[in-house]
């Protein structure tokens, strides 16, 4: 139950993180967003944040079997 409550935290960080990036860059040229460097190292920042909210949120049961594992371990 707790890991569901910060997963839906996580989810409202990249939503919150991606309504940033979309109403600071609205209207603007790439040029013209990379010649602010404050404004594109903000960008930069909440990419992160959407990344290492989206990297946090992905289910940690899920298997990925590797060469060292035998496939009745997942």
């Amino acid at each position: 139950m707790r890991e569901t409550l910060k997963d839906k935290n996580r989810l409202e960080h990249i939503i919150s993180a991606i309504d940033i990036i979309l109403n600071r860059s609205k209207r603007m040229t790439f040029e013209e967003l990379t010649s602010d460097k404050l404004l594109y190292g903000g960008i930069v920042y909440h990419t992160m944040i959407i990344g290492e909210a989206a990297y946090m949120a992905w289910p940690r049961n899920r298997c990925v079997p590797s060469n060292s594992q035998q496939q009745g371990d997942c």
